[in-house]
Formats: structure tokens, C-alpha cells, sequence
């Protein structure tokens, strides 16, 4: 469940798209009929980021 929250962003096949907020409460996006591919992404740490504060850690 994606809950719809400030600060995330979302490409669609490479481009930034608008995240819609869907039954109040969840996120969503409007893409056309076909594939494509879709990338949420949270704000705050980038994965590189969160990998190295995670070995300095252990």
C-alpha cells in the first residue's frame, strides 16, 4: 500500500510525471494504454546513501 504523503516524486519511462492522490488516501499516477515503467521514489536518503550509513552500522 502507497500512501499518499508530500515530497516523493515519480517518473514514467524516464520523464516526471504528477503523482495523483486516489481514494483519498493512496497514490497514484495516469499513464496511457501499454508498458510502461513506473518509479516512485521517497525523499530523503538515496539508496547509495542509506547502503553506506547501513555499513557504517555493522
Amino acid at each position: 500500500m502507497l500512501q499518499f504523503s508530500p515530497g516523493w516524486t515519480l517518473t514514467i519511462d524516464g520523464r516526471t510525471g504528477e503523482i495523483l492522490r486516489v481514494n483519498r488516501m493512496m497514490r497514484g499516477a495516469a499513464v496511457g494504454a501499454g508498458t510502461h515503467r513506473i518509479a516512485y521514489r521517497r525523499p530523503g536518503f538515496s539508496s547509495p546513501a542509506l547502503a553506506s550509513l547501513e555499513g557504517e552500522l555493522t
